[in-house]
């Protein structure tokens, strides 16, 4: 689906070799060690207008691989979701199909049993054999620093019930034919953890209602797949990308595995 990472940056952004990801990864790499951070190397590489792109052009950009005709031997499709806010039922659209369902969060106002019970509904009602989802800020029920207010064991078991629906993880992976997918609500200086140490190939995320769409550092493609608008209205669309299998191995329980903030290198 996506073409070579410098050919979609260079579609990306319009500019051409200017902005391959060799240009970005060579810039980092001389300003790593200074005081830059990696929200000002965005400043300064890119504007606002370049480093993202609208979700409704990126799947304009899909209508002519509409059918999903993917080789099952050797492709994953991933359609990635967040932000839905208990708006399920509001798309005048269709979720398009895929091997992997994610949702990066915020699929509740507050938490509420019926509104996750209305989730887990909507995701028993889609076609997609594996669905990953982690929790947002909005899921305050599901948070153990704000979950204090809960009925006794209401927050085991809202997770219990999402998980009859759904792999949900927090601080915990998942593999998917080889390919691990590691899920968390929360991460202190994420962006730094992402870039410096952890480098994945797709980071998705959402909460930003207004500044959805996708950009990219050179080495990891950052995916903002809120849908709904910043006025909560469910209109923007998923984003799909396709990777290659890796390995027959898919396992989609795990133990936590929390990220060391305190070492840089683990």
């Amino acid at each position: 689906m996506f073409k070579t990472l410098k050919q979609w940056t260079a579609n990306l952004t319009g500019a051409g070799e200017t902005s391959s990801p060799e240009h970005f990864r060579n810039f980092w790499n001389e300003h790593k060690d200074s005081q830059l951070s990696p929200t000002v190397f965005f400043q300064q590489v890119l504007s606002k207008q370049q480093k993202q792109t609208s979700i409704h052009d990126h799947m304009a950009s899909l209508s002519d691989d509409a059918a999903y005709d993917l080789d099952p031997s050797s492709k994953l499709r991933f359609v990635c979701t967040s932000d839905t806010h208990n708006q399920t039922d509001g798309y005048n659209f269709q979720i398009p199909d895929g091997d992997v369902l994610l949702h990066a969060g915020d699929f509740s106002q507050v938490g509420a049993e019926k509104e996750v019970e209305h989730f887990a509904d909507w995701l028993d009602s889609l076609p997609h054999p594996f669905k990953i989802v982690i929790a947002g800020n909005h899921e305050l029920t599901f948070d153990p620093a704000t979950s204090g207010d809960n009925p006794p064991g209401l927050r085991e078991k809202l997770i219990s019930r999402l998980k009859q629906s759904c792999t949900y993880l927090e601080d915990s992976s998942a593999i998917i034919f080889g390919i691990k997918i590691y899920g968390s609500p929360c991460c202190v200086d994420l962006l730094r953890e992402i870039q410096l140490r952890v480098k994945p190939k797709y980071h998705l995320f959402g909460h930003i209602h207004e500044d959805g769409g996708v950009t990219t550092d050179g080495q990891t493609t950052f995916i903002n797949a809120s849908m709904c608008t910043i006025r909560y209205r469910p209109e923007q669309y998923p984003i799909v990308f396709d990777m290659d299998r890796k390995s027959d191995l898919t396992q989609l329980e795990s133990a936590p595995e929390k990220w060391n903030l305190a070492d840089p290198r683990n």
